[in-house]
């Protein structure tokens, strides 16, 4: 079992305001899909994709995956002498490729939870 924490904390995260936004917006069924996710990744951590299913985590960079429930993805990162996952940000993908300003900020948010930690 992995742990999973929210950036930068469980109070101001970005991921709990897009969970939020899509409860209010009506979008429970992705918000659920989502939890889903997010549980397996905490119960399966980095072997997802052969105990739950193919393609629910991609790696990106050295040290950002995204998981992908449905059309959203979720930006993680981890952290090996803690063994957690961080929950970064989420955004509606649109196109085929993953957006370089989210990217960037991803790698924004990485920086900032190592120099923090």
């Amino acid at each position: 079992m992995y742990k999973i924490k929210y950036f930068p904390d469980e109070d101001h995260a970005p991921m709990k305001e897009f969970l939020s936004d899509l409860v209010k917006s009506g979008q429970k069924q992705k918000y659920f899909s989502i939890l889903r996710y997010v549980e397996k990744l905490k119960e399966f951590g980095f072997e997802i994709n052969e105990k739950f299913k193919s393609g629910a985590l991609r790696k990106l960079e050295e040290d950002l995956w995204e998981l992908k429930p449905s059309n959203i993805r979720v930006f993680v990162t981890y952290i090996k002498e803690s063994h957690e996952f961080y929950l970064l940000h989420a955004f509606k993908k649109e196109k085929n490729t993953t957006p370089s300003e989210e990217k960037k900020r991803a790698r924004n948010e990485i920086r900032k939870l190592k120099k923090n930690i």
